[in-house]
């Protein structure tokens, strides 16, 4: 909406232009006492490190931004023909599955005065339009369901019983929480953030070639593909991802699974593999495409513990780990590479990766107070692999031991199971021991 201005960073006192500010209004960013420029080129100031953000959620709006454009430039849509063959297909009801592909997701409707809510804007600050920047920048065309959770989540109970309570527009309707879905698009729209929602593209499905728009997908799909990624219609994501045939319950169908799936994923894959939420993120289409394969022919849980006992026993009848390998209350107690005892599969695949790196490490070292141990030092520097995070009395610990770190000045690595989901992941995260090693 021209007139309303959205301060997103501020340059910092490192560069001639301290304090100056960078402003979106109008479809436009603008370098406060100059002219327009464009999103790229304030990403390029970040990355020399010359902005200040009030909140990452605008810094992460702007990359949605300079990515969209780069995405829809280098989209092949598929051809009008084949669009319209399933346009009709649906319409005359002869395949539900097509129906699937193609009728996208209601948008929620909202009026352009609901960002004027008076109640709302009582409570209402830069912190939640961080919140809005990011939902938009993550889920793009779901975000109003997602942003609205959020809010929700960050605001005190007895705040929002307060505006429930004394907001007229809330007393035409059942619940609270479409009031507040209202008032967060039409804000977003007020002050330029839905620039950075893009429409759903049409795609050709990488495992059926059937032609899909993007947002038949939910959101849960969104999350295990990522949104610049969804290369699969809705029909073989719910095949792959839950499959429904049971292809995979010989003794030798299960163990070639489990071989085939350690080299795909470059580790020795655990039980809950296929429910990661990050099992295609940061891989290439060919192995997002293997990995859909691989996951549809994956034996079941209580198939694998009938053959062979446990999953523990498959592994290790795979070849997968060594004979002497156990469970304990951590995780599952075995050898890495290098012949380091590791407490979990985790700790295993850091330490291989450590290992086949040539990285010099050494298990884990004592921090200098608290009587706590590391569980590896590369030179001057500490990694933990934090593989129980979400435990109440284990973040308490985690907490403690980054406290010590600062206190020390060690620089410590901060390893989560999600830095695990592929090679080029953890590889991101380890870097900066190769260039040391170098």
């Amino acid at each position: 909406m021209e007139g309303v201005q959205m301060e997103v960073a501020t340059f910092n006192a490192t560069t001639g232009w301290a304090g100056k500010r960078i402003i979106y209004e109008g479809g436009r960013f603008l370098l406060e006492g100059g002219g327009a420029i464009t999103a790229q080129a304030v990403l390029d100031y970040d990355r020399q490190e010359y902005l200040e953000w009030p909140y990452a959620g605008f810094r992460e709006w702007v990359e949605r931004i300079v990515s969209n454009t780069r995405l829809v430039g280098a989209h092949k849509q598929p051809s009008s023909r084949r669009i319209e063959e399933a346009k009709r297909t649906a319409a005359e009801g002869r395949d539900d599955e097509t129906w699937r592909r193609i009728q996208g997701r209601a948008r929620p409707r909202h009026r352009q005065r609901d960002a004027d809510n008076p109640h709302i804007l009582a409570w209402w600050t830069l912190a939640l339009d961080a919140v809005l920047a990011e939902n938009i920048a993550r889920w793009q065309w779901y975000w109003p369901d997602m942003a609205t959770d959020d809010v929700e989540s960050m605001m005190p109970r007895e705040v929002l019983e307060k505006w429930a309570a004394t907001d007229p527009e809330v007393a035409t309707v059942y619940d609270a929480s479409p009031v507040l879905m209202h008032f967060c698009q039409s804000r977003a729209d007020q002050i330029g953030l839905s620039a950075a929602v893009r429409e759903p593209l049409w795609r050709e499905c990488a495992l059926c070639g059937e032609v899909f728009v993007e947002d038949t997908l939910s959101d849960s799909r969104i999350a295990r593909l990522g949104v610049e990624h969804l290369d699969f219609c809705d029909p073989c994501l719910r095949q792959c991802l839950w499959p429904t045939d049971d292809l995979c319950k010989s003794e030798q169908a299960i163990l070639e699974y489990l071989r085939e799936l350690s080299v795909e994923i470059g580790r020795v894959p655990t039980q809950q593999f296929a429910e990661g939420a990050d099992v295609f993120l940061d891989v290439d289409l060919d192995a997002r495409v293997r990995r859909m394969r691989l996951l549809e022919r994956r034996p079941k849980v209580a198939r694998v513990r009938e053959v062979f006992g446990s999953w523990l026993n498959a592994l290790i009848q795979a070849g997968l780990l060594e004979d002497g390998t156990r469970p304990t209350a951590r995780g599952t107690q075995t050898l890495a590479l290098d012949g380091d005892v590791c407490l979990s599969l985790g700790e295993k695949t850091i330490d291989d990766w450590l290992f086949s790196h040539g990285i010099a490490h050494e298990r884990e070292p004592a921090y200098p107070e608290g009587g706590y141990r590391a569980d590896w030092r590369v030179g001057q520097d500490f990694i933990e692999y934090f593989g129980l995070a979400g435990n109440s009395d284990y973040d308490a610990r985690t907490k403690e031991k980054k406290r010590i770190c600062r206190a020390h000045q060690i620089n410590l690595v901060a390893v989560f199971p999600k830095d695990l989901t592929s090679e080029t992941r953890l590889g991101k995260k380890l870097s900066v021991f190769l260039h040391e090693e170098a």
